[in-house]
């Protein structure tokens, strides 16, 4: 449960802001809106990543992940990683799917 809540409000955070390089101020809307994503299962996280991706462009010249998602960049892992990169633990298999899935998405553009 812990996993999903993470998740959640890491997801939420990230598509109720703007792009920034800081990491915008918590609010329990950021979990609402996680949550409302996750409850559908991973693979809507794709549309609403789109989504965020066509109301927050990017210039042309964008050319890294960091480009495209500002902070939130920072949080997203991969399982080769193996640890949380805030915390130290093992990584959350939700926050890696939902990493992949983000990472896919900005890959559709940097390609462009």
């Amino acid at each position: 449960m812990a996993d999903f809540i993470d998740c959640a409000e890491f997801l939420g955070r990230f598509l109720n802001s703007p792009r920034q390089y800081s990491v915008p101020t918590f609010s329990a809307r950021d979990l609402q809106t996680g949550y409302a994503v996750l409850k559908d299962g991973c693979e809507s996280a794709a549309g609403h990543v789109s989504r965020w991706l066509k109301a927050n462009p990017v210039s042309p010249i964008a050319l890294t992940t960091r480009h495209l998602l500002g902070w939130a960049a920072d949080y997203l892992v991969t399982e080769d990683e193996g640890l949380d990169p805030v915390l130290d633990d093992p990584a959350n298999p939700l926050l890696i799917a939902i990493s992949e899935i983000i990472r896919s998405e900005c890959g559709r553009i940097l390609r462009r």
